[in-house]
């Protein structure tokens, strides 16, 4: 659990827990929301954190291989119950963040912030 930046606090909380993950090595730290009807706020947040410097995440894609994505749609798939919330493009979908927390969380990274995509 990474927070919530519904509240004031917590933003602040989310900027000074992705340094805590830089200054511990990683190169890449970004910050997900998932959307949680019955979490007191609606949302909880998540890291996800990579060792290079290479961001894995580009205007809001994550990179990974198709076969890491067959994978998570087969392990998905094997449940052996249904949901009626998760779904796998939640975790691609979770990096697309409201353009004043993400501002907020990368303001010292330019590259960061895209406001002028659409």
């Amino acid at each position: 659990q990474a927070e919530t930046f519904n509240i004031p606090s917590s933003l602040e909380g989310i900027k000074e827990w992705r340094q805590v993950a830089i200054d511990a090595g990683f190169g890449t730290v970004r910050y997900g929301s998932i959307q949680t009807p019955t979490y007191s706020t609606g949302q909880i947040g998540m890291y996800i954190c990579n060792k290079a410097k290479k961001d894995v995440i580009e205007n809001g894609v994550i990179h990974v291989t198709p076969e890491e994505v067959l994978e998570l749609r087969k392990r998905f798939k094997s449940l052996k119950e249904e949901t009626s919330y998760y779904q796998p493009r939640l975790q691609q979908s979770c990096f697309d963040l409201p353009n004043w927390v993400e501002k907020s969380i990368y303001s010292d990274e330019e590259s960061k912030v895209g406001t002028d995509e659409l």
